[in-house]
């Protein structure tokens, strides 16, 4: 059993690296839609707390809400208040930004912030993840 845990883990580690890389490669591009680049900083974090959760037995929701996922992780408050604060920046991302209407485009400063964010979120989840919490 905890060989097919690793290797979900692995997958949703490898699927919020890609997410994390294209979010760069487009934003680096400089021409590229800051709603696509904000889109994928969102999902590289909540494919990272997906993968937290299967490490530490839980099942990953169908959900995309961030802060319910941050709630489900077993994390000191310290953590927890850190990841909460990222995530919480997240709001209006994953699914507002995909679709039309009435919700305000990027700007380069947000979509730098998520960048930011989504690497401090991947980047905390792997150091517990190393750590085998």
């Amino acid at each position: 059993m905890a060989d097919r845990t690793d290797e979900l883990v692995a997958l949703w580690m490898e699927k919020a690296a890609g997410d994390l890389a294209v979010a760069q490669r487009l934003f680096d591009a400089g021409d590229m839609p800051l709603d696509i680049v904000s889109f994928h900083c969102q999902q590289a974090v909540e494919k990272a707390l997906k993968a937290l959760i299967a490490h530490q037995g839980g099942v990953p929701p169908k959900t995309h809400d961030l802060m319910a996922l941050v709630d489900i992780c077993i994390l000191d408050d310290e953590l927890r208040t850190a990841l909460g604060d990222a995530c919480e920046d997240f709001d209006d991302v994953a699914v507002d930004m995909r679709y039309p209407g009435d919700t305000v485009a990027p700007t380069r400063d947000d979509a730098m912030r998520y960048l930011k964010h989504a690497r401090e979120v991947a980047g905390s989840v792997e150091r517990l993840l190393a750590a085998g919490k």
